[in-house]
């Protein structure tokens, strides 16, 4: 069940790009790689009333996921942190934190991946 959390602002490495859920392997093989040649580009995620849920499982899931807890959070009368912009939603908080070390849990199906979603 998702839950409203507070999270204070956290420093974040990453490169932007519009991906769907067939195209993830793709950015996933560059992760590591991303890691030590971004590091200099460090940015930082705002504080803020974020909702929060854990999901488990492949990265397949992750879209059905992502519609759970919006559904959700309409059904709450949530605001979310999103406007509509020229390539679609822009959000000033959205969140897939990978908990899982693949290296250490090589299967997909038990890897554990924190949703988050800001608050307007």
């Amino acid at each position: 069940m998702p839950a409203v959390v507070d999270r204070p602002a956290q420093r974040y490495v990453a490169e932007r790009a519009t991906v769907g859920v067939a195209g993830f392997p793709r950015i996933a093989d560059r992760l590591p790689p991303l890691i030590s040649t971004l590091a200099a580009f460090l940015g930082e995620v705002p504080a803020g009333k974020y909702v929060l849920d854990t999901y488990v499982g492949a990265p397949g899931g992750l879209a059905a996921a992502t519609e759970a807890v919006l559904a959700w959070g309409a059904a709450e009368g949530l605001t979310w942190d999103r406007t509509d912009g020229p390539d679609g939603e822009e959000w000033g908080g959205r969140l897939e934190v990978l908990r899982s070390e693949p290296r250490e849990v090589p299967d997909p199906a038990q890897w554990v991946t924190d949703l988050l979603f800001r608050l307007a």
